[in-house]
């Protein structure tokens, strides 16, 4: 059977909702890329392994640690191995050095924004039936926050990413701009169609967007921005589906992904 490995983490959303087999009802089994017991699970496995979606890359050197002892594990076990979505997570000012990532490894590797010399392949929460592209509305901000970086100074109605995908998608679909300091708030808000301002970003993956957005820091400049937010492209919805279809059938078929 297929292993799923992501971020199993209960009150994040966007990492519950990152896992792409879910959207396939493929039978799968998962781990948690931060289970302590991580390379005691995974030598049982031998089966396709994904590894993804999520920010998983250059997040922590036990993370880091974790994909590369999975790349090694496949590669001696002749194990087919993708990364699905994986993006890059390095948090603003953190210099800690980490463990060089062993990418060449993978069967074939798929990041979630664009990276020169990688296959673009964008998180596959892109497939739930709660995205559906419904374009800019009436202004009316709202702002999707990050629990553990709660966004107090600003007076907008708002979410967090312990809520609900249900809710949060809702959230987004009546009001425009979002603004957020959650990957995917913003990634969600993009494919919704609505304008997205970023609002103290804090790692690296805010600013792999896939849309437009106008990056703010404090009151008065989310003021400016509200007052030139502009539409997403309608099309990136549905370009994001495909590509994870395609991806989808390279991994089912144990071949490489080749990008069109």
């Amino acid at each position: 059977m297929i292993l799923a490995i992501h971020r199993c983490d209960k009150i994040n959303t966007g990492d519950l909702a990152a896992n792409p087999l879910q959207y396939w009802n493929i039978p799968h089994h998962t781990l948690d890329l931060d289970d302590a017991k991580f390379q005691e699970k995974l030598r049982f496995q031998n089966d396709t392994i994904i590894i993804g979606a999520g920010g998983l890359l250059n997040y922590c050197r036990r993370w880091n640690d974790h994909i590369n002892y999975a790349l090694r594990f496949a590669t001696e076990k002749g194990i087919k191995i993708y990364g699905w979505g994986l993006g890059y997570n390095r948090h603003i000012g953190d210099n800690t050095p980490l463990p060089v990532l062993e990418l060449y490894r993978f069967t074939s590797l798929g990041i979630r924004h664009r990276v020169e010399g990688c296959s673009f392949v964008p998180c596959a929460s892109c497939m739930s039936d709660l995205i559906q592209y419904k374009g800019a509305t009436e202004l009316n901000p709202g702002i999707i926050e990050h629990i553990g970086n709660q966004i107090t100074d600003l007076p907008y109605p708002k979410v967090n990413n312990k809520d609900s995908m249900q809710k949060i998608t809702d959230f987004i679909k009546t009001h425009n701009p979002i603004i957020t300091n959650t990957y995917h708030g913003g990634y969600w808000t993009t494919l919704i169609g609505k304008s997205l301002i970023l609002y103290k970003p804090f790692s690296e993956r805010h600013y792999n967007q896939l849309g437009t957005y106008i990056e703010t820091h404090n009151h008065k400049q989310v003021k400016e921005a509200i007052d030139h937010i502009k539409p997403q492209i309608p099309e990136c919805i549905s370009n994001c589906r495909k590509i994870n279809e395609q991806f989808l059938n390279a991994v089912t078929k144990g071949e490489k992904y080749a990008e069109n």
